[in-house]
């Protein structure tokens, strides 16, 4: 008889709503915990280390855009030889993933961390492009430290001349948030080179800090860095930019 009146059958049915929502809510927040590629599939074995690496060693499929500057030619610079001094320890390889030395870059500006932009978005940047391929911005760096970032990565921390900062890329970076500040996600304030990405746990005390005496043995720090003009990239992945106006380069 109780349950005849409305106000206690439709009490009822928003309980068992708000209960089966919120059961949903927790599986689907427990997939994503866990680290599941697919937060639907618990059956998925592929997890994630971090957010560069899955547990099996590979890298984790990102896309987007970025305001970058290359290393110009590495193999002919003193990063070169670091680079070759890394690349000797084998049994750094059990743990990261190593960039090649050609994929060397620092990130000045972060965009949209998607490929899905309109036409009208893609031709800003592609006009940005043009303006900046008109002066020359090629610049160096100096490679200030080593730095291990445990359960992350291996980076050089870089530093620019503060003219170059304070001075060029600051009116660059005015005239970018003018421009296209819809597709704009940070300014870096640091600045450094991904050197290699950790996917798994380094099992004891004595490994780690043999890894860091790896880095520290490095005594060339610090040295000069030559750095190519800046390029707006698009990426299918981190070991994979390509300037915007790539294409169009081609075809010329």
């Amino acid at each position: 008889m109780l349950l005849r009146s409305p106000v206690i059958r439709r009490t009822v049915y928003y309980l068992f709503i708000i209960i089966t929502i919120t059961y949903i809510v927790y599986k689907t927040y427990d997939y994503y915990d866990e680290g599941y590629f697919n937060i639907f599939d618990s059956s998925d074995p592929i997890k994630r280390y971090n957010k560069y690496t899955y547990k099996t060693g590979d890298l984790i499929p990102v896309s987007g855009y970025k305001i970058l500057q290359s290393v110009a030619d590495p193999s002919s610079q003193k990063i070169h030889e670091l680079y070759t001094h890394l690349d000797g320890y084998n049994e750094l390889k059990d743990y990261f993933i190593f960039f090649p030395e050609e994929f060397y870059h620092i990130t000045l500006t972060k965009l949209i961390n998607n490929l899905s932009i309109t036409d009208k978005q893609l031709e800003k940047l592609e006009n940005e492009q043009d303006l900046l391929d008109k002066n020359n911005t090629q610049t160096k760096c100096i490679a200030k430290k080593l730095r291990f970032i445990d359960k992350n990565e291996i980076r050089l921390e870089v530093e620019l001349k503060n003219d170059y900062i304070d001075g060029y890329l600051k009116h660059l970076r005015k005239r970018w948030d003018e421009n296209f500040s819809e597709l704009i996600t940070e300014h870096c304030t640091s600045f450094y080179i991904p050197l290699a990405y950790q996917y798994k746990d380094i099992p004891n005390e004595y490994l780690l800090n043999r890894f860091n005496e790896t880095l520290e043995q490095w005594h060339d720090i610090p040295f000069e860095i030559e750095l190519n003009s800046i390029d707006i990239c698009s990426y299918a992945s981190l070991l994979n930019y390509d300037t915007i106006l790539a294409d169009v380069d081609e075809e010329i």
